[in-house]
């Protein structure tokens, strides 16, 4: 039996954490293929995912998408936050939280679509 419920607030907040560090891997992991593979590696690999059809495409500008525009966004959160705290209460932060999963899951959309 669950006693206590995770505020939404803190949810959005440990995903931003989550995205930095897949953002992170993926530096990791494109900054590794082209020491690697040699200067353009990295460039083939994301060629080579768009030539695999539109599903795959679509997969991995969502997987690499959400990440970019969710941390981007929620950094951009905390900067208003840190200027502004009288806007850092439950009701406003809950309304900031909606409005940046709303945000980066319609602008992941967009950008998962474009050819």
């Amino acid at each position: 039996m669950m006693v206590f419920k995770f505020p939404f607030i803190a949810l959005t907040s440990v995903t931003n954490r989550i995205t930095g560090t897949a953002l992170s891997v993926y530096a990791f992991g494109f900054g590794c293929a082209e020491m690697i593979g040699g200067s353009g590696t990295s460039l083939e690999m994301m060629q080579y995912l768009g030539s695999q059809g539109y599903g795959v495409s679509i997969l991995a500008k969502g997987a690499f998408g959400f990440p970019v525009i969710y941390h981007y966004l929620g950094a951009l959160r905390h900067t208003i936050w840190d200027h502004n705290p009288q806007l850092l209460t439950n009701k406003d932060g809950n309304r900031a939280s909606l409005l940046l999963v709303g945000t980066s899951v319609a602008a992941t959309a967009g950008v998962m679509f474009l050819v």
